[in-house]
């Protein structure tokens, strides 16, 4: 029963979470950087150097309260994932075990890490990398409430990065534009997609070891940028009523 339990938690489960984490991150951000605009108060507020500062804490805020958001679902989920299955007897136990595989493409192939990783460690780690992944998720955000200071619009913008990013992802798989396809296997969306198989080889959805983790970092980064550079444009241009 190992390994069903393994699928379901870390395949359905995790996916669930990390899922419910990182669209509410994302609501909460879009929500905060748009409401004075919904309260039609951004010119009053705005007016000012201190009111435009008031953005730069509203993301932090919204940063802050995707990661507390996702850490307590991650928390209830788990304690009710444990107390239905007791995984005292496996914790130590090596998650690469022979009651582990990934199906792919229809292909069984073992669950190698590229670590060795006991069944609880392998879990904090996992739960680790949702967590940043679940930041980026609300940087993204940050950066389209930032730049579109009108909540409904700024969630289309980013709804359409999003998915836009794993359809141009399936476009070049299907067209055989395989660099396209390897540099885009590095996006959130991605990373998000194959959270089953986080720390191991991932097949043909990953080109060099511990993509999962480079992908996040990366993306860290480069949406702390954005982020930043969005709020310096907003610091400076004319209030818009």
């Amino acid at each position: 029963v190992t390994q069903n339990v393994h699928q379901f938690f870390y395949g359905i489960l995790m996916r669930a979470v990390l899922t419910e984490g990182a669209v509410l991150g994302m609501l909460s951000m879009l929500f905060l950087l748009g409401y004075e605009s919904q309260q039609r108060t951004a010119a009053g507020v705005y007016v000012s150097r201190t009111g435009r500062k008031l953005c730069r804490y509203k993301v932090l805020a919204g940063v802050s309260w995707a990661l507390a958001i996702y850490l307590l679902l991650a928390a209830v989920t788990l304690g009710v994932f444990l107390l239905l299955w007791d995984w005292g007897g496996v914790w130590s136990g090596s998650v690469s075990s022979q009651f582990n595989y990934v199906i792919d493409m229809l292909i069984r192939r073992p669950f190698f890490t590229w670590a060795d990783f006991t069944a609880e460690s392998y879990l904090v780690l996992v739960v680790g990398l949702g967590g940043l992944l679940t930041v980026v998720f609300a940087q993204l955000a940050a950066v389209c409430g930032t730049l579109v200071q009108n909540v409904y619009l700024s969630a289309l913008v980013l709804t359409l990065l999003l998915c836009g990013g794993a359809a141009a992802q399936a476009l070049c798989a299907q067209v055989g534009l395989w660099m396209g396809y390897a540099l885009l296997t590095f996006q959130p969306v991605s990373v998000w997609l194959y959270v089953n198989g986080w720390f191991t080889e991932l097949g043909l959805n990953a080109f060099v070891p511990w993509q999962e983790t480079i992908g996040t970092g990366l993306s860290l980064a480069i949406y702390g940028v954005g982020t930043a550079l969005a709020l310096r444009r907003f610091g400076r241009k004319d209030v818009s009523t």
